[in-house]
């Protein structure tokens, strides 16, 4: 209909002694302005509690230091790790923490079957973001199997399990200076956690 109207406007125009164009010209530019998409709101956040599961949890975003083979890299890698690890707890999706760890990596396996458990079924985990307080890598030098070793000490929040019926089945209170041995390997430009393992 609007492409009609233009067109009976500048027809009307032409009777008048060629004054169509100016006329017309505005009318085109409105045309081309009402065509312009409207912006798509991003869904917000919303943390897990005891009213539900996470909503919209964003995805951690690889450093561009922690791609480099280097010690400081390695350090980078080792904090987006960890958070990638919390975005599993969050969400329940192991894929992104899959995809930056060994398929031999025995204490990723540990931790999967807790959070697929607790994934499934209409259940959902509240808490569990782990911070990485500080890492120590006291030679950078791959050993013979090719891995670097880092000893990494991270705190954890307070985790809470709830049942599909909304009840808290489990708490697990805060933990504070957990030990970690991190054994990656930097191969086809990324690192990979080969085993992570708890020293306590």
């Amino acid at each position: 209909l609007a492409a009609a109207a233009l067109g009976l406007t500048a027809c009307g125009g032409d009777a008048q002694g060629g004054q169509a164009s100016p006329a017309a010209s505005p009318a085109a530019s409105t045309q081309v302005q009402t065509a312009t998409p409207m912006p798509t709101a991003t869904p917000s956040y919303k943390p897990a509690s005891a009213d539900g599961p996470a909503e919209n949890v964003p995805l951690p975003k690889m450093p561009e230091k922690a791609k480099e083979e280097s010690k400081e890299g390695l350090e980078e890698f080792v904090k987006y790790w960890y958070a990638t690890l919390s975005y599993a707890y969050e969400t329940g999706d192991m894929e992104p923490l899959k995809q930056i760890s060994g398929k031999g990596c025995k204490g990723c396996l540990r931790v999967e079957q807790t959070i697929s458990e607790w994934h499934t079924d209409g259940k959902w985990i509240v808490g569990g973001e782990l911070s990485v307080v500080g890492s120590v890598i006291e030679r950078f030098e791959a050993s013979a199997d090719g891995t670097y070793q880092v000893l990494t000490q991270v705190d954890q929040q307070k985790l809470g399990f709830y049942s599909s019926t909304g009840s808290l089945e489990h708490e697990v209170k805060k933990e504070i200076g957990i030990i970690d041995v991190m054994n990656a390997e930097y191969a086809d430009g990324q690192w990979r956690a080969k085993n992570v393992e708890g020293m306590g």
